[in-house]
């Protein structure tokens, strides 16, 4: 019966070793993915079309706590753990706070059956254009993932744009999406602060536009 236990306790150390340098692994890619969208391995800048659709196509925003039971269920069966994609809600976000309340998880990419870690500045989403639908009365981000959403909740940190997702996290606007957005924008009284407050119209829509 000793010998039992010591030997499930030996396989349980194993595994949380594993475990560890697994996650160290995937924190040593030296993949990053800057606030333009530019992919780069180290200081390499990626320029191949298709490897950067492949990447960005593999962008998520994972909670660690997420990963860790998933690799506990899939350990056994497995020794590459599979993350799933956690899918962007297509109707858009329901948070009703402010656009940059915290929030929990890192970035990653996954390409395949294999994934890791990957630095970015402040988030790895980019709205590259924003897509205007009359007949839903909607606009769209496209993001640089091609995944289309409804436009959430807007922000404005250190004059850019950013959009609240629906997998609670932000996705940075383009140069290219936030001229778009001059097009809808209308300009608010002043608050007691003195502070100009905009919000964008689309049809009978609105989105207040926060300030950090």
């Amino acid at each position: 019966m000793q010998a039992t236990k010591s030997s499930k306790s030996k396989s349980g150390q194993d595994h949380q070793l594993w475990l560890k340098n697994l996650d160290q692994l995937r924190r040593s890619s030296g993949l990053k993915i800057d606030h333009k969208g530019v992919w780069w391995h180290h200081n390499d800048r990626f320029e191949h079309p298709k490897i950067i659709t492949t990447l960005n196509r593999g962008l998520s925003w994972t909670d660690q706590n997420q990963h860790s039971i998933q690799e506990k269920h899939s350990l056994e069966a497995e020794k590459n753990t599979e993350v799933s994609k956690e899918p962007v809600n297509k109707q858009g976000s329901e948070h009703n706070g402010s656009v940059f309340d915290a929030w929990a998880g890192e970035a990653t990419v996954k390409v395949g059956q294999q994934w890791c870690y990957v630095e970015c500045e402040y988030t790895p989403f980019l709205v590259k254009k924003l897509k205007a639908r009359p007949h839903q009365n909607e606009l769209y981000a496209i993001l640089n993932t091609e995944e289309e959403v409804a436009l959430g909740p807007l922000g404005l940190k250190h004059d850019i744009l950013y959009t609240r997702l629906a997998q609670d996290c932000l996705a940075r606007f383009s140069v290219h999406a936030q001229m778009q957005v001059m097009e809808w924008l209308e300009e608010l009284e002043p608050d007691q602060q003195g502070k100009i407050n905009l919000k964008l119209v689309y049809q009978d829509r609105e989105w207040f536009i926060l300030s950090s």
